[in-house]
């Protein structure tokens, strides 16, 4: 029997997508001949809640009062915490690399942290300081125990922390999923998962990183086995896009080859990445007796976001409307 929050929280949802920016008034936004034009366009929508700033230049200020105000209506109406923190943890691995970085440069960055995940900033940013980590998510106070092992040895560095804590953060997120009982979010993060590693894979191959360094990059928990892909990599760009056609994932293989064959940032896959992922969800939205709709609304918000921060960001800079529009990503919903 469907619970009356989740009902409630999908009739919310089904008002609040009205109000997306899509398409069309992002186009415009990229149109606008100044910042302060883009950004009038945010107060014409209500944006923030109605939030102001002095400049058009602190569009940053808006963007994270409507992603504050997003987080807490999802994580307040989520009847399934466990699905909830799969898309909400990201954030505190997000500042747990910020404070070790910070730790290691003798630096105060709880001013510059993001308070959108479920970790108080102030104690997590105190236990890093103190390497007191008992209170932290397991596979979290692993991760950082193995980097102050690491940096201990001589062999710490700032890709080191990246990497042991995005591992870390899935491992949270798999963690979570086997309470959370979604045979869609298993799928979801399953693609998500596999395609990070072949467009690590890519990455790598990009700046001539040996195998093993790529090894040491690869996120466990997907469908993809380390060894086939590892071995894959061994033999080259060949090598490597021929192994992605042989998995569901060819057609991120041939944009992630075309981009290095042509010089240039994987940054069409990426957008493709995106678009994949959201494809697993929708199909579910419209589904009013689950959280899905919830979660389809939440991530098209952070998605719509973040396609405001690259617009503002580019009308800021002067770049190309052409190029703008070209990186924009897909909505869930």
């Amino acid at each position: 029997m469907t619970d009356n929050i989740t009902l409630y929280a999908s009739g919310r949802v089904a008002v609040l997508s009205t109000k997306l920016i899509g398409r069309e008034k992002l186009n415009r936004i990229a149109e606008a001949n100044s910042l302060e034009a883009a950004v009038k366009i945010l107060y014409e929508n209500n944006y923030a809640g109605g939030m102001t700033v002095n400049s058009g230049s602190d569009f940053e200020q808006l963007l994270d009062k409507e992603l504050e105000i997003t987080v807490d209506f999802f994580k307040s109406m989520s009847p399934n915490k466990f699905l909830t923190d799969c898309f909400i943890l990201g954030y505190d691995y997000t500042n747990a690399k910020l404070f070790q970085k910070a730790r290691r440069m003798g630096i105060d960055a709880k001013n510059t942290a993001t308070k959108f995940g479920n970790i108080d900033v102030n104690f997590l940013a105190d236990a890093i300081e103190a390497t007191d980590y008992d209170d932290l998510p397991k596979p979290m106070s692993d991760a950082l125990r193995l980097i102050d092992e690491a940096y201990e040895s001589g062999k710490g560095s700032a890709q080191f922390i990246d990497t042991v804590l995005d591992k870390a953060k899935y491992a949270n997120i798999l963690d979570n999923l086997k309470l959370a009982k979604s045979i869609y979010a298993n799928e979801y993060f399953t693609a998500d998962i596999d395609m990070m590693n072949i467009l690590t894979a890519f990455r790598c191959l990009y700046v001539h990183y040996k195998d093993t360094q790529y090894a040491e990059m690869f996120i466990d928990g997907g469908s993809l086995v380390l060894d086939e892909i590892v071995k894959a990599y061994g033999k080259g760009l060949d090598g490597l896009l021929n192994y992605t056609h042989e998995t569901p994932y060819r057609q991120l293989g041939d944009i992630c080859a075309e981009s290095i064959r042509q010089d240039k940032p994987i940054v069409n896959a990426e957008i493709y990445f995106s678009n994949i992922k959201k494809k697993i969800l929708t199909p579910y939205k419209n589904d009013m007796e689950t959280v899905y709709p919830l979660v389809n609304y939440f991530m098209s918000k952070k998605t719509e976001i973040e396609n405001l921060r690259w617009i503002l960001v580019g009308v800021k800079n002067g770049v190309k409307e052409e190029v703008i529009k070209s990186r924009i990503k897909e909505l869930y919903v």
